[in-house]
């Protein structure tokens, strides 16, 4: 648009008929604000989001079970209990990681770590989002994936069950 715009005034000469002249502040408004929304648009991450059932690429599914894995185990150690007895639910979490691996702001520049949908129970909740937080950072993305993106905006569904054990389980 800021080039078509250019080449309008280059054709014209410079010379605005009496209607161009009355509009010209308000175009020359909205040139300006359109050029400062592609610059700072410009400046923004290249963001991926990803679930466990969009990890086609062999780079993200690695990635992406690198974090199941971690988030899994430490969760099954440390399962959320409340007055000594476990915390059962299901919850979506959204982790929004940069490319070293570390919690970034999410895409409205907010905390990197929230919940996507509750379990209904604020204590399981708030400790499920301890868990995330206490095991990053994640590690560096692979070359591959540092080349197609700058942010994994990565949503999952924490299921914390009892499976013959308590439990934490990251599904599709």
């Amino acid at each position: 648009m800021l080039a078509k715009l250019d080449e309008q005034r280059a054709e014209s000469g410079g010379r605005k008929s009496g209607e161009d002249q009355k509009i010209a502040p308000q175009l020359n408004s909205l040139e300006a604000e359109l050029a400062k929304r592609l610059q700072v648009d410009g400046r923004q991450p290249r963001r991926k989001a990803l679930t466990g059932a969009n990890t086609k690429s062999v780079t993200f599914a690695h990635y992406f079970d690198a974090m199941r894995q971690k988030i899994e185990t430490y969760g099954s150690t440390f399962f959320p209990r409340a007055n000594g007895r476990p915390l059962y639910g299901s919850l979506v979490i959204v982790v929004s990681v940069d490319s070293q691996g570390r919690i970034a702001p999410n895409a409205q520049g907010k905390d990197g770590v929230s919940i996507g949908r509750s379990s209904g129970n604020p204590e399981l909740d708030r400790q499920a989002l301890a868990i995330v937080r206490a095991l990053a950072p994640f590690g560096p993305f692979p070359l591959e994936m540092r080349n197609q993106l700058d942010v994994l905006d990565w949503i999952s569904i924490f299921d914390f069950a009892r499976e013959g054990a308590d439990r934490l389980e990251l599904k599709r």
